[in-house]
């Protein structure tokens, strides 16, 4: 009898996802666990570069207890997403869970927007420091952090150490 992996969902935006760093999460988590690819598009996403992905699970249809956590890749196509309600409560749901939360480059937005960061250690792209600083955030400034469940990185040129982290704290989970 075949066993069943354990999932991990990776949002992207509907335009202009960072490639390389849904590249880095999606090949280093692919190898232990099913990755489910969730978007609010109505079609293919489309990457900061022309990469196509199709996703597997429409936003509305999230269920946190399904996954092991959740992924939030940044990009120029994120800060659409910053105030997005449903994306915000399913980050929530996945921290209240206290599932595997991690973001990107200028995703972390979401999470600090989501109240689930605030006071914790956490990273972010430079062009949103401020913002982290100006709302409780113990901004680290390093490339990448993790702080209890959630797991932030700055860029990126960090995509390959942030996919580490997510896969070396889910093995220890």
């Amino acid at each position: 009898m075949k066993s069943l992996r354990k999932s991990v969902l990776i949002f992207i935006s509907a335009e202009s996802f960072d490639e390389i760093e849904f590249t880095s999460v999606k090949s280093k988590l692919a190898s232990k666990y099913q990755i489910f690819i969730c978007s609010d598009a109505t079609n293919f996403c489309r990457g900061s570069k022309g990469l196509f992905v199709q996703p597997d699970v429409k936003l509305f249809n999230v269920h946190p207890k399904n996954f092991e956590g959740i992924v939030l890749i940044g990009g120029k196509g994120i800060p659409a997403y910053f105030n997005n309600v449903l994306l915000k409560k399913i980050t929530e749901e996945f921290n209240k869970l206290n599932k595997c939360v991690a973001a990107i480059c200028g995703a972390p937005v979401i999470l600090l927007n989501a109240g689930i960061i605030a006071g914790k250690n956490a990273t972010v792209f430079e062009k949103y420091e401020k913002i982290f600083l100006q709302n409780g955030v113990n901004f680290t400034g390093t490339d990448v952090i993790t702080d209890g469940n959630i797991i932030t990185a700055n860029s990126n040129f960090a995509a390959e150490s942030f996919a580490e982290h997510i896969y070396n704290y889910l093995e220890n989970k």
